[in-house]
């Protein structure tokens, strides 16, 4: 047997076997696989606070509520905690309460079978709610500071196992219309909840409500005398301050404006300081005379102690409004941290006093001594159902199925059809942009539309600028990492996706059960009428959407398929393996779409037969976006240096040499390169004169240096091209398929009959040093310019006389539209995609031979031949009127 093949076998063997003893997450996925399949335990509730940190919060309160409740004394209570020192001592060694450790098998196992599950945060990644369970979520409380997607400096996938959860749950415990649309909103969930919203209050507001012998008995634990009026001094945890000089100096603040406090106030009142654990434990080592909440002390057993609280951008205020009590705000840094973090309320909207400063917050609680307030107001808008009973109202509309008391349950309805695309992982390609530009042509008014995303790991910046730019109305769900399965499940998994459904000993349904499970853990209860991989390379997700429910499911063809199969980086055929589990799905789906006419040809004849396929296969063509592309083609900057005009690309700075005196309204931290250019002072620059009229296109060589200092400011840029000039341009990868190598042999030609020829090269990939060393060992780096990854390459387009692809397979080749909307002439090799636009007379094809493709290059400079004018708002009509006739139509 050959070695490779030996070994690869031994690997398959042994690397699951290796996964299960080392890799701690893959146990546990494996524990929850084996679980699921055990029965659900009747009256059984599982809860968790916090995410295991604490027995406390709205989770407590709703297990109190059933606890003392008689109707479950014959139920049992599963509570997840990070450590045993959570566990509350009354009950320790209750026989009706169970304690595990997050993560545990216990842990795992409970979160399996339990029968009602209950959180105030999120439940792990491997976490996927069975039918039979059902889910409440009692968020931690209102938002006052931003969350989830709305954090400003937040990447766009941070709240994505927030999301997954939400859409497990089937009950949703909100407090107020303003709680459930933010709460909602920042998750990126509005579109997508299917469960029920009780708005009735927050369950752990019932702890405020208590006898007169609880409240000393909390009274007596936190050290307060009953004889004076108890502050509460709450701020919240500041995540701009979690290390060295930034965290001491703000420790020391917090105790400095604690002990001012109590100065100004007198005797006659009592000040409690109480923080955020991470600051406790910092606090509670240094020695000050402040009256420091013990960490264990839960807030809000603590607030019906306390007669008036001071916080900043805490949301404890919200939970402090059901006791109607003074309420005062003590901002040290607002504007900045409205601007850093976010906030969801104006100081108009905020109930109570705003000061500034520890003097004038102090007079403000004395003078207010003289006047009555009230916070109705606010009241009714965060808080009107916070009476006591929060807990008790849901768990008997929940559990014992009476109507809610008070308050609304409702759901999210909409008549708007269902459709979730998956569109790849977001990569820079010719299928992203494709898509990018489908989406923003979706009619969003009558379809509700979604994407997964996948790579959510990838920090590449390009990435995540590329997914800034889908339409704000699409919904997006983040792909999960590797596949929920036993040890033995696995081992089918793996093989199905080296083999495909038609390969020997397949276990199809166990395949197809663990693509459905997989589905209900991403989803939880939403589901989608009209399913689209546009990607169409990936295994896993087409054999996701392939075993799904769906109404109608479709799959895109983006190229010439079965040459794919055989496409080579790196002397490795990187389509081949998924591309064999993908075609034999193609039966699966409704339709089966070319994105163009000869590709569909191609397809046709490869697949038709032999997937079954009469009647499924058909094409559109890729939308286009023109007036994005003529608008992007005026957007550049160049700069004359040393006489020569330069297309810049980018600046690099050392963020620390800027500061406000040298900018003007341009604050360091958002700066931009226009801004740079624009703000910066032409006399420190010296010798780099700005032209008249300077805009920004491209990236590659560094052509100056300049600040100052000399060293602090970088200008990236390449030669604009000239009109003395001929100019060609091509746009693509540097990977194999797009025959670069043709492309210099042939230009090596021109270049010896038209020397002042040159040659820009837009486009990153595999073959980039191997390119570059080419151009430099036939000597053509004077006139062959890499010009890297361009966002924009149209205005560099634009200047250029000719757009040349020497492909060896395409799709459709959407640049080659992209050319001929600004005008260039065109040269492409005679290849499926390209020969059905340039064969209708807009552009020259030709066979891709060094002698052809060189002779091609020179005439249609030379040539005084009139091209066909394309038509490219005819083109737009057309695309969008095809996928919407033969892709959403039911």
């Amino acid at each position: 047997m050959n070695k490779k093949i030996l070994k690869r076998k031994i690997n398959f063997v042994l690397d699951p076997l290796k996964k299960a003893k080392n890799v701690e997450s893959f146990r546990r996925k494996m524990f929850f696989s084996g679980f699921i399949k055990e029965p659900i335990v009747s009256k059984t509730v599982f809860l968790e606070g916090y995410s295991g940190d604490s027995v406390t919060g709205n989770a407590l309160a709703l297990f109190e509520q059933m606890y003392q409740d008689s109707y479950f004394n014959e139920w049992k209570f599963i509570w997840g905690v990070k450590d045993m020192t959570c566990v509350p001592k009354q009950y320790a060694k209750d026989k009706r309460v169970m304690f595990v450790i997050k993560n545990s098998k216990e842990y795992v196992k409970g979160l399996a079978t339990s029968e009602y599950l209950v959180t105030d945060t999120t439940f792990p990644w491997f976490f996927s709610k069975r039918a039979e369970q059902k889910m409440i979520m009692s968020w931690h409380g209102t938002p006052y500071k931003t969350i989830g997607v709305d954090i400003v400096s937040n990447r766009r996938d941070t709240h994505k196992n927030v999301l997954r959860n939400i859409l497990h749950t089937d009950y949703f415990i909100s407090p107020s219309q303003f709680f459930t649309d933010t709460i909602l909103k920042a998750q990126d969930a509005t579109n997508l909840y299917r469960g029920t919203i009780l708005e009735t209050g927050i369950p752990r507001t019932d702890f405020h409500f208590i006898k007169e012998s609880e409240l000393k008995e909390v009274q007596k634990l936190a050290g307060i005398d009953p004889q004076r009026k108890t502050v509460l001094y709450a701020p919240t945890y500041n995540d701009f301050a979690t290390k060295g000089k930034a965290k001491s100096d703000h420790i020391n603040k917090l105790i400095e404006d604690t002990q001012l406090l109590q100065e100004s106030l007198g005797e006659d009142y009592q000040v409690l300081l109480k923080v955020h654990y991470f600051e406790f434990n910092a606090i509670n080592n240094l020695e000050s005379d402040i009256q420091l909440v013990d960490n264990s002390i839960d807030t809000n057993q603590l607030l019906p102690a306390i007669d008036m609280l001071i916080t900043d951008y805490s949301s404890i205020f919200f939970d402090y409004l059901s006791l109607n009590r003074p309420i005062y705000f003590y901002f040290k840094n607002y504007d900045v941290y409205k601007e850093k973090r976010g906030l969801y309320l104006d100081l108009i909207d905020l109930p109570g006093g705003k000061f500034g400063d520890i003097e004038s917050l102090s007079e403000g609680i004395l003078s207010a001594e003289t006047k009555e307030s009230t916070n109705d107001v606010y009241i009714d808008r965060y808080a009107k159902f916070d009476d006591g009973k929060v807990s008790e109202r849901v768990i008997d509309y929940i559990i014992k199925n009476q109507e809610l008391a008070k308050g609304r349950a409702y759901q999210l309805t909409s008549t708007k059809q269902n459709i979730l695309f998956y569109a790849g992982a977001f990569f820079t390609n010719g299928i992203t942009e494709s898509f990018i530009r489908l989406s923003e042509q979706l009619d969003f008014d009558k379809y509700n539309v979604t994407v997964i995303l996948t790579g959510v790991g990838n920090t590449k910046k390009e990435k995540w600028e590329t997914v800034a730019r889908l339409p704000e109305q699409m919904n997006i769900i983040f792909g999960l990492d590797d596949m929920n399965c036993t040890l033995q499940e696995y081992y089918k998994y793996q093989m199905y996706l080296n083999r495909g459904i038609r390969g020997n000993k397949i276990d199809k349904e166990t395949v197809k059960l663990l693509f459905n499970q997989e589905r209900r853990r991403l989803f939880g209860n939403m589901t989608f009428d009209t399913e689209i991989d546009f990607s169409g390379y990936s295994s896993f997700w087409t054999s996701f959407i392939s075993f799904g429910d769906a109404t109608k499911k479709v799959i895109f063809q983006h190229s010439d398929m079965l040459a794919e199969t055989e496409k080579r980086v790196k002397g490795r055929r990187p389509h081949k393996i998924p591309l064999q589990a993908v075609f034999p799905l193609y039966e699966t789906f409704d339709k089966v779409i070319s994105v163009s006419e000869t590709s569909y040809i191609i397809n046709k004849k490869n697949f038709e037969k032999r997937y079954r396929l009469e009647g499924k296969m058909d094409y559109i063509v890729n939308y286009l976006d023109a007036a994005g592309i003529l608008e992007k083609a005026e957007d550049f900057k160049t700069i004359k240096f040393e006489m020569e005009e330069i297309v810049m690309v980018e600046v690099e700075r050392d963020e620390n040499y800027f500061d406000e005196t040298q900018l003007i309204q341009t604050k360091p931290e958002i700066l931009e390169s226009d801004d740079l250019l624009e703000e910066v002072t032409v006399e420190p620059i010296k010798d780099v004169e700005l032209v008249e009229e300077t805009r920004i296109v491209t990236k590659e060589l560094m052509v100056k240096k300049f600040s100052p200092t000399m060293e602090n400011v970088v200008l990236h840029g390449l030669p604009w091209p000239s009109k003395d000039n001929v100019n060609y341009i091509t746009v693509g990868r540097l990977s194999p398929e797009k025959n670069h190598y043709l492309l210099l042999d042939s230009f090596k030609e021109v270049l010896e009959t038209q020397p002042n020829s040159f040659l820009y090269l837009v486009g990153a990939g595999t073959l980039e040093v191997r390119l570059k060393n080419y151009v430099k060992r036939h000597k053509m780096t004077q006139n062959v310019y890499f010009c890297g990854h361009m966002s924009n390459p149209f205005a560099l387009m634009k200047h250029c006389d000719v757009f040349v692809l020497t492909s060896k397979y395409e799709g459709q080749a959407l640049v080659v539209l992209e050319a001929l909307t600004l005008g260039l002439k065109v040269v492409s090799t005679d290849i499926p995609g390209p020969n059905a636009i340039l064969a209708k007379g807009y552009g020259e094809l030709v066979e891709p031979t060094i002698y052809g493709l060189a002779q091609k290059l020179l005439q249609v400079v030379t040539s005084e031949k009139e091209y066909e004018v394309f038509d490219y708002n005819q083109y737009e009509t057309d695309a969008i009127n095809m996928f919407n006739e033969k892709i959403l139509t039911k």
